[in-house]
């Protein structure tokens, strides 16, 4: 609703404004922009681990595998880093066993468990591990 008024605010303004100063806002407003988001075009050094979740699982697991993998709060960022078809588990339900078993019965193959995140172990046998994560059989 109030994008709207914003627009016509700031056209107004600019409008207002002599043309020389108009291009030196311009340039100043672009140069923040970017400035601004300078930090999004770099992985920050404490997140790097999650990109090697994919080459783990995959001399690990067969691709056609389903994982569950534990999050905070639902997050889903290491799911698009697997490259899996599966579910996200909140860190509540790692070691629940009936939220396992329903994950087993609906297909569930392996439980990936984020080192980083949580020191809570699945009653599940270990599959395999490195610094960062466990993978545990369903």
């Amino acid at each position: 609703v109030l994008a709207p008024l914003y627009a016509l605010l700031i056209a107004y303004t600019l409008s207002s404004i002599k043309k020389s100063w108009l291009w030196v806002l311009v340039v100043v407003w672009c140069i923040e922009s970017v400035a601004n988001q300078i930090h999004d075009f770099k992985v920050p050094a404490q997140e790097e681990y999650k990109l090697t979740l994919e080459s783990f699982l995959n001399e690990h697991i067969a691709d056609d595998k389903t994982v569950a993998i534990s999050s905070v709060d639902g997050n889903h960022q290491l799911m698009y880093l697997a490259h899996r078809k599966g579910w996200m588990l909140r860190l509540k339900n790692l070691t629940n066993a009936k939220e396992l078993t329903y994950i087993k019965e609906r297909g569930g193959d392996f439980v990936v468990v984020d080192k980083k995140i949580t020191t809570l172990k699945p009653p599940l046998p270990l599959h395999s591990a490195n610094e960062y994560f466990e993978i545990y059989k369903l």
